[in-house]
């Protein structure tokens, strides 16, 4: 008799031990956090932008000029201040008509190597890497997407490539991929 209890005592003790272990994990893990965001439309380049709200967004085109005139004077693109204590930090996005496919488009930069490809709202991304050398860190901020030319002005080329590059900083692969899904082709 005195074994029976014994042993009722351990299995109630090993049971608390279980459900206490089990409640530590689920409330020891971080808790994700919602990402606040902003959004940004640019008639000019036919996206749609979505970007955490701590970011700055620098450098766009003036609304109203057409997509060829965002070209001619540089400003086919968004730039990005993620870190608002280092203005020099920053990412582009840049979006240019072209007849190449994205094969073509990564190749033209001889030591990019892809990481990953993935598909969001009508794009095909390329994420990847150009290694820095002489032990500098990897330059892990750089993908390439490509979708179907939407642009009016521009009905000779079949595809429109968009280029997010990471200027003297490396953005976490995580927060690329974010940045990526938010990004959406406005048709206009």
């Amino acid at each position: 008799m005195k074994t029976f209890h014994l042993y009722r005592k351990l299995i109630i003790v090993f049971f608390v031990i279980i459900v206490a272990i089990s409640l530590l994990v689920v409330f020891s893990r971080p808790q994700s956090k919602k990402t606040q965001t902003n959004n940004y439309k640019s008639s000019s380049l036919g996206v749609i932008v979505s970007y955490p709200s701590d970011w700055q967004l620098t450098d766009k085109p003036s609304e109203g000029i057409s997509l060829n005139e965002a070209i001619v004077n540089g400003k086919a693109k968004l730039s990005f201040t993620p870190n608002p204590n280092e203005n020099k930090d920053k990412i582009d996005l840049t979006i240019i008509p072209t007849d190449l496919d994205l094969d073509a488009v990564t190749k033209q930069y001889a030591q990019y190597a892809e990481k990953e490809r993935k598909f969001s709202h009508g794009i095909v991304w390329s994420i990847g890497e150009i290694p820095a050398g002489s032990g500098k860190p990897i330059l892990s901020c750089l993908a390439f997407g490509i979708t179907t030319n939407r642009s009016f002005e521009f009905k000779e080329f079949k595809n429109q490539v968009i280029s997010i590059n990471c200027q003297n900083f490396n953005l976490e692969s995580k927060k690329l991929r974010d940045f990526i899904q938010g990004i959406d082709i406005n048709d206009k």
